[in-house]
């Protein structure tokens, strides 16, 4: 499907192409339909300082607050209706594997060629395996927006239910078709919502587990886990000061940044000036 449709040649080439399993599918239905709706109430710019609020107030050093905004957000889901077209709910319910593919006009016919192609691919399948639905207008923007709140929505889902989370990214081999084989004997997994820009191999997961499990713990077993099948994690969004990077990324920083003084302490490098193991007055 990606070679054949999404990326099938620079005439012919999707505008995004998203991919969520039906644990995301399921997760966003029970925690992310009020983003969905406040966002299309308010717009982002003007829900921007309401998530800021939302924010500050988990900062509060008070019991629960930490968690209340979130409650709230799980309470009340349910009460909105569903922004989703009947059509695609069922699809939703039907299927394990769900595609978002945005189609543009970017040169003359390409719209046309590229649901051609799509329908090229659905007659080699056998009946019934793949099935899609066209949307365009306020239908097609709530479709987006279902794949757009998932982050916010698994922290919901997360404080929801009462377990503990995990939010990695990670980038596999072009020839790689399965999901990488996490360490769930030692860290057992309640869900595992899988995600992926489509078209370049990097995937979200959001993994929702057991009480029991040491998420600190788990989070390093699992970047060696997928990272023993050929795969990075981290890939989108970098290593942060939660994992460390491999050394010749750490002399690539320290050779652009010897001062130490625009990402300090990134990628488990030292956090001090010039990359000393101590503070500077601490030196002899």
């Amino acid at each position: 499907l990606k070679r054949k449709v999404a990326l099938r040649g620079e005439d012919c080439m999707s505008k995004t192409c998203e991919y969520m399993n039906k644990e995301v599918y399921n997760g966003v239905d029970r925690a992310g339909r009020i983003l969905v709706k406040m966002i299309e109430i308010v717009g982002m710019q003007r829900l921007e300082p309401l998530w800021n609020l939302k924010l500050l107030i988990e900062t509060i050093p008070l019991p629960f607050t930490n968690i209340i905004c979130d409650k709230f957000l799980w309470w009340f889901n349910n009460i909105i209706p569903h922004p989703l077209t009947p059509e695609l709910r069922s699809l939703g319910t039907e299927f394990e594997h769900h595609l978002l593919m945005e189609l543009s006009e970017y040169s003359p016919g390409e719209v046309d060629r590229l649901r051609g192609a799509l329908d090229e691919f659905v007659a080699t399948r056998p009946a019934g395996s793949i099935k899609y639905e066209v949307l365009e207008g306020k239908p097609a923007n709530r479709a987006n927006l279902w794949r757009f709140v998932v982050a916010p929505a698994f922290r919901t889902y997360c404080i929801g239910v009462g377990l503990p989370g995990l939010s990695i990214d990670y980038a596999l081999p072009k020839n790689f078709r399965e999901y990488p084989t996490l360490p769930e004997e030692q860290y057992p997994i309640n869900k595992r919502w899988v995600y992926s820009h489509f078209g370049c191999n990097v995937y979200h997961e959001d993994l929702v587990f057991e009480p029991q499990v040491d998420v600190e713990h788990a989070k390093h077993d699992i970047k060696h886990a997928v990272e023993g099948t050929g795969g990075r994690l981290p890939a989108e969004h970098g290593h942060g000061t939660e994992y460390k990077a491999p050394k010749a990324m750490q002399d690539r920083w320290k050779k652009s940044d010897p001062l130490n003084v625009m990402n300090p302490g990134v990628g488990g490098t030292s956090s001090y000036k010039d990359y000393a193991d101590r503070p500077c007055h601490q030196c002899k």
